[in-house]
């Protein structure tokens, strides 16, 4: 993560409650002064790509859908896969794991 993005993060995180001036030139050589009150950082296109993602996430509130259970994406998976990925998938995971996977698994009817 950039210095910019960082300075931000600690700013949201309410490291800085009070109100805080920013500004952002272009400058000559196609590079950009990002301005936080009295502290400059010089960044790059790609600085303000990292930084506008970091913003997004921050301030976007993800969906429900967006917000998926990770045991779910990987039963979702799991539906799609061919007989041999589920081969080694019942050979590398451990007992424990397997149960877990199948009591996720019980209220899909499709893997079932």
């Amino acid at each position: 993560m950039g210095p910019c993005a960082s300075l931000l993060e600690d700013a949201i995180a309410g490291k800085r409650l009070e109100s805080m001036k920013v500004s952002i030139k272009q400058t000559a050589d196609d590079g950009f002064v990002l301005s936080f009150d009295d502290t400059q950082i010089a960044a790059t296109s790609a600085d303000l790509k990292e930084l506008l993602l970091v913003v997004s996430g921050i301030l976007t509130p993800a969906s429900d859908q967006e917000k998926v259970d990770p045991a779910r994406r990987f039963i979702d998976q799991i539906k799609t896969a061919n007989d041999a990925g589920i081969q080694m998938l019942l050979r590398a995971a451990d007992e424990d794991d397997l149960l877990v996977l199948l009591k996720h698994a019980e209220n899909d009817a499709v893997l079932l």
